[in-house]
């Protein structure tokens, strides 16, 4: 039901990226442009979600939405915070660390920008403006031209044929889960685990990075290695039936927007490879350093020159 929203927004969202190449190749003389794809991504995350919720988008580097980014970006940081009076009550008079405080600002925050999109709704409502709720890469790219070709935008319903595509998306989030700590746990009733006992209102935090990178099960854990799921573990789905690989986590408490997550991604993913040459704007390796907080990622530019090898985005 929302497949048009989510292609629509891509649609958008690849359009700005080619305005950008045309206006830099007339200014500087260039075939490439260099785009801040963590901004970029940021935005398409945002739009797809926001539009499916109020139907309202932001445009490229709207302060707005550049905003609403940073305090979610923020409010994941804070989450993943190890808070001390978490673990020992009593120490909460102290606010360690200066989390509270810092929790209390983003939060408010949080709830302005909500109210602010909220009561934008309700005047575009009242005035019948509301729009409804169902209004590595060279290897990746051969697939795509194989199945889909140049001739055509890459579709969903192409998915099932971009084995390689999915391949590097699963092992992309072995390698780094967007969270590394599932959503903690409590026990309710005493039991023995493993030879331990675990009383009742234990609170257990599951360590998926660890499991994700065990070299029991993963050989070469910390290696980017596709064929991985392209032979051998080509059943290990990340739907969380398989627990070497719970990157959405497991059971009745698994992330609810596993299926969602996973159909933007994949389209994003091979429209963007599709339609666009991907260069690393130098020579130096691309950071991927590791953060604290709920996320495993930096809140940092990832810059890549980007070139059009199609005409679909015109």
């Amino acid at each position: 039901m929302l497949g048009h929203v989510r292609e629509s927004e891509l649609k958008a969202s690849l359009k700005d990226i080619h305005d950008a190449w045309e206006n830099n190749k007339e200014s500087e003389g260039s075939n490439m442009v260099k785009v801040d794809m963590t901004q970029w991504l940021g935005t398409l995350v945002l739009n797809i979600v926001v539009r499916v919720i109020l139907g309202k988008r932001f445009p490229t580097n709207d302060e707005e939405g550049i905003h609403f980014q940073n305090v979610i970006r923020k409010t994941f940081e804070l989450l993943g915070a190890f808070v001390a009076s978490d673990y020992i009550p009593y120490m909460d008079r102290f606010n360690l660390g200066g989390y509270e405080k810092e929790m209390m600002l983003v939060w408010k925050e949080m709830d302005n920008i909500m109210d602010g999109l909220l009561q934008e709704h309700k005047r575009e409502i009242e005035s019948g403006q509301h729009f409804s709720i169902q209004s590595l890469l060279g290897s990746v790219q051969e697939e795509i031209d194989e199945h889909v070709g140049r001739d055509r935008p890459v579709a969903e319903s192409d998915m099932k044929n971009l084995f390689y595509l999915e391949a590097v998306i699963k092992e992309t989030l072995r390698l780094y889960p967007a969270g590394p700590l599932a959503v903690p746990h409590k026990s309710m009733e005493d039991c023995v685990m493993s030879g331990y006992n675990v009383p009742k209102g234990t609170r257990l935090l599951i360590n998926l990075w660890k499991l994700q990178h065990d070299q029991n099960i993963w050989p070469d854990p910390d290696e980017f290695k596709t064929e991985r799921f392209m032979t051998t573990d080509k059943h290990i789905n990340v739907k969380g039936k398989h627990y070497e690989l719970l990157p959405f986590g497991s059971g009745q408490r698994m992330c609810p927007g596993v299926f969602f997550a996973l159909q933007a991604l994949r389209l994003t993913l091979a429209t963007l490879i599709q339609q666009f040459e991907l260069v690393k704007p130098t020579d130096e390796q691309i950071d991927i350093t590791k953060s604290s907080g709920l996320t495993t990622s930096k809140a940092m530019p990832l810059e890549v020159l980007l070139s059009p090898r199609s005409s679909l985005n015109t």
